[in-house]
């Protein structure tokens, strides 16, 4: 099914082809890797909030 893109704004869409221009070339385990790479999450104890 193809997306629905007529419920971005001009400013949602400009955002989307950032991130798509970033990150559109890795896989899911390297965004996994990315993000879990990150303060929040690597200073969080199993099960506990990340805020």
């Amino acid at each position: 099914k193809d997306p629905k893109i007529s419920v971005f704004s001009e400013e949602e869409m400009k955002m989307l082809d950032r991130v798509i221009a970033k990150y559109g070339n890795l896989n899911g385990k390297q965004l996994e890797d990315l993000t879990h790479a990150e303060a929040p999450y690597s200073g969080t104890k199993l099960n506990e909030e990340i805020f």
